[in-house]
């Protein structure tokens, strides 16, 4: 089954851990910062709580129940950054989701491309800067991946998964050419 791994456990990662796992994914959330482990258990707490919460609104509307709610939360693994070497190993998808500065992306991407698997997609969750630009701090071989040299990492991901239905989100690179996520895990081979 393909590993998701988000990078940062801050709002951003907190959103991809909850729309991925309640697609089906595992997902590993990686607090990208070195914090006290009493501070890092409380994030992680928070964090199973927010998604917790979120589900429970689902579980109210009628759209899951608890059973399912309970489900997709134990598909999340909140992680220190200690574990973050494994987690980033195990990944077939790399989400970064880490504050929107050029240095900070710059200083995620090199700490996961020192141990995603050379066959990893790594994807950025940026909104204001441009995919070619943030791809120049990938390694080379990780950035493509048989989409016939479309760039796998995105300016934008706009998330709509749905249990059994096919997932609405989209990956655009400077040229505005779109995939769907889904052709993405897939590998490529159902776009």
């Amino acid at each position: 089954m393909t590993r998701i791994v988000a990078l940062g456990a801050g709002r951003m990662g907190r959103g991809i851990g909850h729309v991925f796992a309640y697609a089906g994914y595992r997902v590993d959330v990686i607090d990208f910062k070195a914090r006290p482990r009493e501070d890092g258990v409380k994030l992680r707490d928070a964090a199973l709580a927010e998604i917790g919460a979120n589900l429970g609104l689902l579980r109210d509307l009628g759209v899951l129940d608890e059973a399912q709610r309970q489900a997709i939360l134990g598909r999340i693994r909140i992680l220190p950054l200690e574990d973050a070497p494994a987690a980033l190993a195990a990944g077939d998808v790399i989400f970064e989701g880490v504050t929107e500065t050029l240095e900070a992306k710059r200083d995620a991407f090199a700490r996961a491309c020192a141990h995603a698997r050379a066959d990893a997609i790594i994807a950025s969750t940026t909104s204001s800067m441009l995919a070619d630009d943030l791809a120049a701090r990938v390694t080379p071989r990780m950035i493509y991946r048989r989409m016939d040299g479309a760039a796998a990492m995105g300016e934008r991901m706009d998330a709509d998964f749905r249990p059994g239905g096919r997932s609405g989100s989209v990956f655009r690179s400077r040229s505005r050419a779109a995939f769907p996520a889904r052709a993405l895990l897939d590998g490529g081979t159902n776009y």
